[in-house]
Formats: C-alpha cells, structure tokens, sequence
C-alpha cells in the first residue's frame, strides 16, 4: 500500500512530532510542532476513511459471480 494511503504512516508522523514538540524550549516552536502533528493525525484518519470506503465497496467474487 502507497505510503499515503496507510493511516499507521500519518499515526507515527504525528507521535514524532509530538516528541520533538516535548524537546523544544520556545512556545511558539512546540505549539507548531504540535500543530503540525495534529495535521498528521487529520491525514491518519482519512487514509483510514479511505480504507474503510475501499472495503466497502469491495464485492467477493463468490458474490459477483450471481445473477
């Protein structure tokens, strides 16, 4: 699966920034940082609409395959 499809890339995105927000001592850096891994949760959580839409959609043969 394409890297920006997968929720768990945007997830891990979002905790390192997290972490590095932690290690920053100027306000105005941890609070764009934080934002920033907020933006990479967003992301997380349409890449996992996505998928949930995609296997939706998805017919089994076994299905298809009727009348």
């Amino acid at each position: 699966m394409p890297t920006n499809d997968d929720p768990r890339h945007w997830y891990d995105r979002a905790a390192e920034m997290r972490v590095l927000a932690e290690d920053m001592t100027n306000e105005t850096a941890q609070r764009l940082m934080r934002k920033l891994a907020d933006d990479y949760d967003y992301l997380g959580d349409r890449a996992a609409d996505r998928q949930v839409k995609l296997a939706s959609q998805a017919t089994p043969l076994s299905q298809s395959a009727r009348p």
